[in-house]
């Protein structure tokens, strides 16, 4: 993720955001859009990673438990939400912290039974709860769009490790995919 970053910021593709599930939700990654100067959108694990809030470090789970009495609805969704502004070490050396502004944003659903929570990280602390829910659903289309090409369209089944046909692949599923989505719109 880092190394594409660079890439594309180096071959002149302007963005401002960047999304990514809790695979990339990670320090290492954080950090390097934070240094390119872009604001980030990351689904975070529970995992141990600490936030320093008021003056305490705490993992997601010990925050999610201190705020779960104080979520609210969020107007016109079946969401509660409630957000605050930490600080993260991006570089994980207590010696030497590196502290940076980061808002959590914990959302569960109300039409759940049971406790079933999800967190989210932006390094833009500005952002609303709104802001970062619809942000961050953009990334939907993208995941839903690669799972029909590969399952539909072709995508990546050539039997061959040619850089060119692997180049041609992704094209022509990406033109599949168009041709079919343009038909059910028009019909």
């Amino acid at each position: 993720l880092r190394e594409m970053l660079v890439r594309a910021k180096r071959n002149g593709i302007r963005f401002t955001h960047v999304m990514a599930d809790c695979w990339f939700g990670n320090r290492n990654n954080i950090e390097a859009v934070v240094s390119l100067k872009l604001k980030g959108i990351f689904r975070m694990k529970r995992g141990n990673l600490q936030y320093r809030y008021n003056n305490g470090d705490y993992t997601a789970t010990e925050l999610y438990a201190f705020f779960k009495r104080r979520m609210k609805q969020l107007k016109g969704t079946p969401y509660q939400t409630v957000a605050l502004n930490v600080q993260l070490n991006l570089s994980g050396n207590k010696k030497k912290p590196k502290w940076q502004p980061v808002r959590l944003l914990f959302s569960r659903s109300t039409r759940q039974q049971k406790e079933n929570w999800v967190l989210f990280l932006s390094t833009d602390i500005s952002l609303t709860a709104t802001e970062i829910l619809e942000t961050y659903a953009l990334r939907w289309s993208i995941e839903v769009y690669f799972k029909e090409i590969k399952q539909h369209f072709g995508f990546l089944k050539e039997q061959s490790g040619d850089y060119a046909v692997h180049y041609a692949s992704i094209h022509l599923s990406a033109i599949r995919f168009m041709l079919v989505a343009h038909g059910m719109l028009v019909s």
